[in-house]
């Protein structure tokens, strides 16, 4: 064992060997020095049984590169979810990256009015095209729609009690749930109606002197179907007005536009009827994460005075992005499906998608069927994802890769490359959804397939 340890070179030798020139030699040594820690722990186990000077630097070197790497990767979206949590849930187009570019490289308006050469809002260069966009009277953005959620009930519920359908009591990714939220917010959760069926009535009964909102939580994550009733918001509006209470709706994820063949309520449809709406940034938007709240100007003034707001508010990045999205949402239907991947992915036809598959095929079947993989062109359904519009379907098509080597195997290397191929197994395939996948993405669904098949 003394032998393997004196194979070991010194740290002398070490960093002149490495040759890495671009990393600081306080880090080169901090890291090489972790590393040898865990050879002479594997050593000692008996793990490692022999050790080589050149191996060893090289070892090092890899470790380094690999400890040094993004965390954050560009992955090939091959799983047929459009608004994938897991993958960044949507999308932003080089094009609103590019103009929000030089803004976030250089000094900007962030909290300064040029009108008045004095400090001014951040939220200043969204605002007035979000009450365009919504009618609402003004507006606020936080950092995600939890938040959104969390900052207007504490505002004006905090203390008192929010009227809540059963039905509406919804989880949402990571175990949010409505429930546990309010209790965090300082009010009481009050339940009324039964789990598939919801009255007016059963709102005017339960309120109360203790009651300071009614809020209804668009269930964009599922939906309750058969023998169900539930009260729309402009009815809850009336009954709200009738007792001089605040309604407020989470639409979680929410959309400018009517999407064609799907019933999901836009955000306008939902702002005309309530005091408060909030909604995602990130989802049928399109646009970063941020959780935007719209409505009546004194409520969001409130809003803005709460010190919470401090802990919760967006960054210049966020900001950046957002503002040019919203001034996307103003141009025409070609421009503006340009500038919102998202809203392209939704409303690709699945005889585009076909296309997209046989242009991938032309070039690489011959190569795949090389390496011993067994493709097929088929229909498949697309998900919209993120807990929006939950039943929906979306006809695509893609492909059936089956291996004589072993398909999790193949799945791992492909998740474990520079740029990673994230698909689905099903019945021992992987199955490849072409909606999200580019013709630029064509090589590296080649490589990645490639290497997956050797690694298997």
């Amino acid at each position: 064992m003394k032998s393997l340890y004196s194979n070991i070179p010194n740290m002398n030798e070490i960093l002149s060997k490495l040759s890495m020139d671009d990393i600081d030699p306080k880090w080169q040594k901090k890291l090489a020095d972790q590393y040898l820690q865990t050879l002479r722990e594997s050593i000692a186990s008996g793990d490692v049984k022999d050790v080589n000077a050149d191996e060893v630097i090289q070892s090092i070197r890899n470790f380094i590169e690999a400890t040094l790497a993004p965390g954050l990767k560009r992955i090939i979206n091959g799983t047929g979810v459009i608004i994938h949590t897991n993958l960044g849930r949507s999308s932003i187009s080089k094009r609103l990256l590019d103009e929000a570019a030089d803004v976030l490289a250089h000094y900007s308006n962030l909290e300064y009015s040029l009108e008045k050469g004095a400090r001014g809002s951040r939220y200043a260069p969204v605002v007035e095209r979000l009450k365009l966009l919504t009618g609402a009277e003004d507006a606020i953005v936080v950092n995600n729609n939890a938040a959104a959620v969390m900052l207007t009930l504490n505002t004006f519920a905090s203390g008192g009690s929010v009227i809540v359908s059963r039905g509406e009591l919804v989880e949402i990714g990571g175990a949010f749930r409505i429930p546990e939220v309010m209790k965090l917010s300082g009010c009481q959760l009050i339940e009324v109606g039964t789990t598939n069926k919801t009255h007016p009535f059963d709102y005017t009964q339960a309120i109360d002197e203790e009651t300071r909102m009614m809020m209804k939580v668009h269930t964009s994550n599922y939906r309750i179907q058969g023998f169900t009733a539930s009260v729309e918001t402009d009815v809850l509006s009336e009954i709200a007005k009738a007792n001089a209470l605040i309604l407020y709706e989470d639409l979680g994820s929410g959309t400018f536009e009517a999407i064609e063949g799907f019933q999901e309520k836009t955000i306008q449809e939902a702002a005309a009827h309530c005091d408060l709406l909030s909604f995602s940034g990130d989802k049928l938007l399109g646009g970063p994460q941020c959780g935007i709240i719209v409505g009546k100007q004194k409520l969001i003034a409130q809003i803005k005075a709460n010190q919470l707001l401090r802990a919760l508010r967006v960054d210049k990045f966020t900001l950046s992005i957002l503002d040019r999205l919203m001034t996307a949402y103003f141009k025409n239907e070609a421009l503006r499906t340009e500038a919102i991947p998202t809203h392209r992915y939704l409303k690709l036809s699945k005889d585009t998608i076909e296309a997209k598959v046989d242009a991938f095929l032309n070039q690489y079947q011959e190569p795949l069927n090389n390496i011993q993989l067994h493709v097929a062109k088929a229909s498949m359904d697309s998900e919209v994802g993120a807990g929006s519009m939950p039943l929906a379907l979306l006809p695509s098509c893609g492909l059936i890769i089956q291996s004589d080597h072993s398909i999790e195997k193949c799945f791992q290397a492909m998740r474990r490359l520079d740029q990673p191929l994230i698909g689905r197994i099903e019945k021992d395939s992987i199955v490849l959804d072409f909606r999200m996948i580019e013709e630029d993405d064509f090589t590296g669904v080649f490589n990645a397939l490639k290497a997956g098949c050797y690694h298997a």
